[in-house]
């Protein structure tokens, strides 16, 4: 008994070869098995009590959740609470936000392969924003002229380090940031930024390499 107080046979509750009192059982909310007491679980996100059948912890953050409220994790393995799950913007999938790709131009979550990074900046764009291969993301397309010595282009320094760096190009959106600099005889480069500040590309020319990359250009018009 879980309380050790006295009790007849026929007012003690039999669950699981253990003899519980009146006091110390409580019906599950979703089957109505009657439950010890010390053995009841509450969800998290109904606070109601189930048994330990009808609730189950989520392998993300292990709290106690309602069993059909759980989703599949996209892994596979095991089962996750629904509020962990954002819908791909594309194809409807269930995604871990960790795993999706934010797209800065419609500001959803993507899967990955429905989101590819844009070939001039690195930012993850879907296909709806950035229709063709060779396109530019809403973001790095739309780079604007700021001053040296604006505050928003502190994490970009940092992660360029010392340039020769004359003028400065911001653009930013959902949280995402494109930050160019062009420097002297042609050298510029360019640094994007994910909303916590994580580098997710960069690239650095210097005069030569510059012309060269120009050259190019001009070559596949």
């Amino acid at each position: 008994m879980a309380c050790d107080a006295a009790i007849c046979g026929g007012c003690a509750k039999e669950i699981h070869h253990r003899q519980y009192c009146a006091d110390h059982v409580t019906p599950c909310e979703r089957c109505a098995a009657e439950v010890p007491a010390d053995l009841a679980q509450r969800c998290h996100l109904t606070h109601a009590t189930y048994c330990l059948a009808c609730a189950l912890a989520c392998v993300e953050c292990g709290l106690v959740t309602r069993r059909d409220l759980l989703k599949p994790a996209p892994s596979g393995r095991g089962l996750v609470c629904p509020d962990h799950l954002v819908a791909c913007g594309t194809c409807g999938a269930g995604l871990l936000p960790r795993d999706a790709s934010l797209c800065p131009g419609c500001g959803r979550h993507h899967c990955p392969d429905e989101a590819p990074t844009c070939q001039e900046c690195g930012l993850p764009t879907c296909h709806d924003c950035t229709p063709g291969e060779g396109d530019r993301c809403p973001v790095c397309s739309d780079l604007q002229p700021v001053e040296p010595e604006d505050e928003r282009l502190a994490l970009a320094r940092e992660a360029l380090g010392a340039l020769p760096a004359q003028t400065w190009l911001y653009a930013e959106a959902y949280g995402h940031v494109v930050v160019e600099w062009h420097g002297r005889l042609g050298s510029w480069g360019r640094v994007a930024l994910s909303p916590d500040g994580e580098v997710l590309a960069t690239c650095k020319y210097g005069t030569m390499a510059a012309l060269f990359q120009e050259a190019a250009s001009l070559f596949k018009r």
